[in-house]
Formats: C-alpha cells, sequence, structure tokens
C-alpha cells in the first residue's frame, strides 16, 4: 500500500483514509478468526490493532467528520437529525463501544480460550462488518453528495480544517506513521489493500496528507 499523497479534496482524503482503515479491519479479522479457530491471538498485534481504530480512525478520521464535514454539510440543508449524517454519528458511537469492549477482555483474551477470548472475537467481527458497511454508505451515497453540496471555498475551509484538527488531535504525520502500522500489520497477516489515489504535488489536509 502508497503512502502517497491523496486527492486534495476533503472526500478524497476522508476516502484514502478509509483504505487505510480497510486494511487495518481486515487484520483485525484475520486476528478474531485464528483466535475463533484455537490459534494464537498476539497480544502486541491486537493492542496496535486497537490502538489504530482508537486514535487515527475514531480520533482523526471520524473526528474530522463529526467536527467538521457533518456540520458543514447540515448548514447547507442536510438534516441533522434522522438524516444521514446523524446515521453517520450513530454507528461511530457503535463502533467506539466496541473497541471498548475488545480493550476490556484483550488482554485475557490473549491468554487463551474462554469467556474473554470469545466476546474479544464477537466485538471484533461486529466491528469490523460495521465499519465495511459504513464506510460503504460513506463513499458511495454521502461523500458524492458532499462534493455536489461544497463549492470550492468551503472544500478550500474544510481542508484548512483538517489540517488544523489534526494536529491538535495527533499530531503532524499521522497518515504516513498509520499508514505504515497498517502495512506492518498486513505483512503479518497476509492481506492486501485498496489503492490510494495520488494527489497533486503541494496538496495537504487532515490525517491524510503530509504538511
Amino acid at each position: 500500500m502508497s503512502t502517497t499523497r491523496m486527492p486534495a479534496t476533503p472526500t478524497g482524503i476522508l476516502m484514502a483514509e478509509h483504505r487505510v482503515i480497510e486494511l487495518v479491519l481486515a487484520c483485525l479479522e484475520q486476528m478474531a478468526l485464528r483466535a475463533r479457530d484455537g490459534g494464537t491471538l498476539d497480544a502486541a498485534d491486537v493492542a496496535t490493532a486497537l490502538e489504530f481504530a482508537r486514535t487515527f480512525a475514531d480520533d482523526c478520521h471520524h473526528a474530522k467528520e463529526e467536527r467538521q464535514l457533518f456540520p458543514m454539510l447540515e448548514s447547507r440543508g442536510l438534516p441533522a437529525r434522522a438524516g444521514p449524517t446523524s446515521v453517520m454519528r450513530e454507528e461511530h458511537e457503535i463502533g467506539r463501544r466496541h473497541i471498548t469492549a475488545m480493550e476490556a477482555v484483550a488482554a485475557m483474551a490473549a491468554e487463551g480460550p474462554g469467556p474473554d477470548r470469545d466476546a474479544f472475537v464477537r466485538h471484533a467481527f461486529d466491528f469490523v462488518t460495521l465499519l465495511r458497511e459504513h464506510i460503504e454508505k460513506e463513499d458511495q451515497i454521502l461523500f458524492p453528495m458532499a462534493e455536489r453540496m461544497l463549492d470550492q471555498a468551503a472544500q478550500s475551509e474544510l481542508l484548512a480544517a483538517f489540517a488544523h484538527a489534526e494536529r491538535a488531535a495527533v499530531g503532524d504525520g499521522a497518515f504516513a506513521h498509520w499508514s505504515g502500522v497498517a502495512e506492518r500489520l498486513a505483512r503479518t497477516y497476509g492481506v492486501e489493500a485498496r489503492p490510494v489515489t495520488p494527489m497533486s504535488p503541494g496538496a495537504h489536509g487532515g490525517c491524510g496528507g503530509e504538511r
């Protein structure tokens, strides 16, 4: 998987981040499958995947959607309640509950079969399914809608807001760092990534951009 820069639009950045998130989801799925089938559950790899989910997927990626993109779309007419952004927020919350549940049992789950391992496997599978479906809805429905609703000035404003939010939440270089983490896990678990589309030189933004 390349960590080169992605399209210099807000939705392009978020979609490129989706590809990195999908890679770790595939690794987490493999961990759960191995654990379910009686294999080893590597405690360090589990901790890395959960740190990725908490730090990159939630604190960085989901935060930009909830605090920047969704409010802008709602200010331009999308209903804040019972609309697509409301559904996306609720799914983010469900995902957070799965992460918390996995964190609570991860150490004991790695020790061997038992209720904690069963709980970890169940929440891992549910989390992977949730986020895959969530990403598909954003990529195929919400983000094309955003492209139609946001003019160039609004997109530029979002790019600046994404960059500021990343620095405040996780610091510079988040995309490069967490892409590297995802690639290392992918090599361990034999999973492949969907490609990241390169963006034009000099562009920046959010967790996805080098600045």
